[in-house]
C-alpha cells in the first residue's frame, strides 16, 4: 500500500478517469524501473481510497507484489522492504527524482497489507453476519 502526499493527492483527485488510469500505469512503470523488478510482479487493481490525515485527504493505492518461484529473484518481502526504504528516503533516492514517484508520501512508505476473504451469512435471504478470514 502506498500513499500520495498532499500535493500528489490533490493532483490525483483532479484527474479524469482516463487520466487516473494513465497515472497508475506511469507510477507502476516508474517503480519497476527504480527497484528494478519484473513488471509482472508488481500489480495494482487501479483502485484507491482516501484517508484523512490532519487537514488533508490523502490517496491510498494498493499494490500486490507477486511471489516468484525463481530462487535467484528477490522475495516479495524483500521487495516490500526495498520499496519502503526507498520511499522513506526519497530525498536521496530515485523515488524523489522521478515525476511519477516524487509525490509518494515518505512518512508512510510502502506498507504491506493482509489479504482477507469475506464470508457473508444469510438465513432465509436475510443478512445475518459477515466474517473476515485472513488468507494464508
Amino acid at each position: 500500500m502506498l500513499r500520495l502526499n498532499p500535493e500528489g493527492s490533490q493532483n490525483f483527485n483532479s484527474l479524469s478517469s482516463d487520466q487516473k488510469s494513465a497515472f497508475f500505469d506511469d507510477l507502476t512503470n516508474a517503480l519497476v524501473n527504480i527497484i528494478p523488478v519484473e513488471p509482472n510482479r508488481l500489480k495494482t487493481s487501479k483502485l484507491f481510497q482516501t484517508m484523512t490525515v490532519g487537514p488533508d485527504d490523502l490517496v491510498l493505492i494498493s499494490y500486490t507484489i507477486k511471489k516468484d518461484t525463481d530462487q535467484n529473484q528477490r522475495s516479495a518481502s524483500d521487495l516490500t522492504n526495498d520499496f519502503d526504504t526507498l520511499i522513506k528516503a526519497k530525498s536521496i533516492t530515485p523515488i524523489g527524482m522521478n515525476n511519477s514517484t516524487k509525490i509518494l508520501d515518505e512518512t508512510y512508505g510502502f506498507q504491506p497489507t493482509r489479504e482477507y476473504s469475506i464470508m457473508v451469512h444469510f438465513i432465509d435471504n436475510h443478512f445475518t453476519d459477515i466474517n473476515f478470514i485472513e488468507n494464508q
